[in-house]
């Protein structure tokens, strides 16, 4: 087809071609453009989502972390009070102590009488 068009028409069909080869080209690389815009975008608000739940489980794993500091010292403060009501109790007499006292008790009076 080229070998029977003479210089000129030569010359403007492949100025036409390159013009249809640009325009498809430019359109291409827009169509690329936008797909990777949007694919940007959506991990942009992925992430933004991971930073917005990553933050909220810091702040519950602080707030856990303060009770559990409270709960320490909480039974620190426990810990404490058994070993003093234990310390309590040794020197009172427990139920069979008092029912042995009693018999005795019971014992001398009658002897007594």
């Amino acid at each position: 087809m080229l070998a029977v068009m003479e210089q000129k028409e030569k010359e403007d069909f492949l100025s036409d071609i390159g013009c249809l080869f640009e325009a498809h080209a430019e359109r291409f690389v827009g169509v690329v453009k936008e797909y990777f815009d949007d694919k940007i975008k959506l991990v942009t608000e992925q992430y933004l989502g991971l930073r917005e739940d990553f933050d909220g489980m810091k702040r519950i794993l602080d707030s856990h972390t303060e009770m559990i500091g409270e709960l320490a010292v909480d039974m620190v403060v426990v810990r404490s009070d058994l070993k003093a009501i234990k310390a309590g109790l040794d020197t009172k007499a427990d139920e069979r102590d008092v029912v042995v006292l009693d018999r005795r008790i019971n014992t001398l009076e009658t002897k007594r009488v």
